[in-house]
């Protein structure tokens, strides 16, 4: 085994005669080039190690990219507007069921053999016509009932903050009269 240069000076001042000068600039040349060496080894690491990085950051970019690919607000407004546009119109469709229950029943508000209620406010008319009673539909209580219960279908029960959720703010009432039509169309 071959004494490093601390060694071979630290044997020169204990007055070892035997270590050269030539041993001593050899230990001297060897220790400076294995310092290059690691050096040069170390650098390779790091480079390594940074490629290795990259390569992980680029994965996972490219993971991130495939995730959201789809999922952007642009796809979400889409169909934000076609449920308002459909929610505009399941409005329009109870505002124009009230409205006709209410023509009705002030049409056949005295009509003999038929039962039919009018005192001139559209959400209380009602008419009892072939076996079928028709009253208002006030659009509040359905879409309250349709978004409340869609909250309450979900885990979170869609929350707005940090101590309320949408289910808890539309507790949708326990019955509507468009649930019965909702369960035949759903069959």
């Amino acid at each position: 085994m071959t004494d490093t240069l601390e060694q071979l000076e630290e044997r020169v001042r204990s007055g070892d005669d035997t270590v050269t000068p030539e041993e001593i600039e050899q230990a001297r040349v060897m220790g400076r080039f294995a310092t290059l060496r690691q050096e040069a080894a170390d650098r390779r690491a790091a480079k390594e190690s940074a490629a290795a990085a990259a390569r992980e950051r680029a994965t996972r970019i490219a993971e991130a990219r495939r995730l959201l690919a789809g999922h952007g607000l642009d796809d979400v407004a889409e169909l934000y507007v076609a449920a308002r546009d459909a929610l505009s119109a399941l409005v329009a469709a109870c505002d124009g069921r009230t409205e006709a229950v209410d023509a009705a029943a002030r049409l056949l508000v005295s009509t003999d053999g038929v039962e039919a209620r009018w005192d001139g406010s559209p959400k209380n008319s009602r008419v009892d016509l072939d076996g079928v009673r028709h009253t208002a539909l006030p659009p509040g209580p359905v879409v309250q009932a349709l978004v409340g219960r869609l909250a309450e279908a979900r885990p979170d029960k869609l929350p707005l903050d940090y101590t309320h959720s949408l289910a808890a703010k539309l507790r949708p009432p326990r019955e509507i009269p468009l649930d019965a039509a909702v369960a035949r169309v759903e069959g």
